[in-house]
């Protein structure tokens, strides 16, 4: 009865839930259902946690595809971003990847490996390092890519680009050092004279200057 109710999604996955290991089928699915019902009115941190007892239902489900669990994780990393759990996002992107690669589909493979860079501010990695499982999947799927100038291609570039940030030699303690500095007086429509953070004259020097007007004494 309760599957003809609009909205009542969650209490239905929660039945199947408690109805036992035989029904396991049933309780995945209905928590997936109740996880996007959660999503539609903005309840991420609901849909999370469905999402997280779906996947441990389909463990034990030997009818679940292993496409099913890579559309699971797939919502579970949209979950994750929106309520900003950054390190259950990285984790469960580096799960996604390993099931697509089990799939065999470059495309999915890519999706899992960019999500640590789609609609985010940071790399999967703290400040100053690299997070190679992100990276090397990256890499995989450069390789296994055609070779045309492709929309997943370019995406998967520019995602491996901003992963590999920390490692094209731009290290924090020169990012963050001139912010530290007090602002030299320079002619007008010029720049203070040496290296930026990361090349000359710019890095940070370069953007802390944009937007801002020099300072004037007034009087």
């Amino acid at each position: 009865a309760l599957e003809q109710v609009p909205g009542r999604e969650t209490e239905l996955a929660r039945h199947w839930f408690a109805a036992g290991p035989g029904y396991v089928d049933r309780a995945w699915r209905a928590a997936v259902v109740a996880a996007d019902r959660a999503r539609h009115v903005h309840a991420h941190d609901e849909s999370a946690g469905l999402l997280d007892q779906a996947l441990t239902a389909m463990a034990a489900d030997p009818t679940a595809e292993p496409l099913d669990c890579y559309a699971v994780l797939a919502r579970l990393i949209d979950a994750y971003r929106w309520t900003a759990r950054w390190p259950e996002l990285v984790q469960t992107a580096e799960r996604a990847v390993t099931v697509a690669e089990q799939i065999g589909d470059v495309a999915l493979v890519a999706g899992a490996a960019m999500a640590t860079s789609i609609g985010t501010l940071w790399q999967s990695a703290p400040v100053g390092q690299v997070h190679r499982p992100v990276v090397d999947a990256l890499r995989r799927c450069l390789e296994r890519l055609p070779a045309d100038d492709g929309a997943v291609r370019a995406r998967v570039m520019l995602s491996l680009a901003n992963e590999t940030y920390w490692g094209a030699g731009c290290s924090p303690a020169r990012l963050f050092r001139p912010l530290g500095r007090r602002h030299r007086r320079t002619p007008r429509g010029t720049r203070p004279s040496g290296d930026g953070a990361c090349g000359p004259a710019g890095g940070a020097a370069g953007v802390r200057g944009l937007g801002h007007a020099p300072h004037r004494r007034r009087g």
